[in-house]
């Protein structure tokens, strides 16, 4: 069965360095470094919003990718777990909630903001 191609209205702003994207019809939303990437961001949240469930991961085993990825934990507040990468000039920060199993959406999020890509994270299992 081919996809179905819907279109929502959004509007974006800006909140300090973050330009933040939110579908008006939908409630989602996202953020990027520019009104673009803020918008792209929001496109593929969409996508995952409406996209049929899929297998987990447990955090457990997040973590441990993570952490071979050069990411170590640095805090928790809450159910969300925080953890940090320093590459030369860059800091990569991700947050994951500690649930028993993460859902693949959000897996694709983490794996965004950790700038790893799906190839990469299957070799780090």
């Amino acid at each position: 069965m081919g996809r179905m191609k819907r279109q929502f209205a959004a509007t974006v702003w800006r909140e300090a360095e973050w330009y933040v994207s939110q579908c008006l019809e939908v409630d989602v939303a996202s953020q990027g470094e520019t009104e673009e990437e803020a918008l792209a961001n929001l496109r593929e949240a969409l996508e995952l919003h409406f996209e049929e469930p899929r297998a987990t991961l447990p955090f457990r085993e997040i973590k441990r990718r993570l952490e071979a990825a050069g990411f170590t934990e640095h805090s928790q507040k809450g159910s969300h777990v925080k953890f940090v990468r320093a590459r030369d000039l860059v800091v990569d920060t991700i947050i994951v909630p500690k649930k028993s199993e993460i859902p693949v959406g959000t897996l694709r999020s983490v794996l965004s903001q950790a700038h790893i890509n799906p190839d990469d994270w299957e070799r780090l299992g």
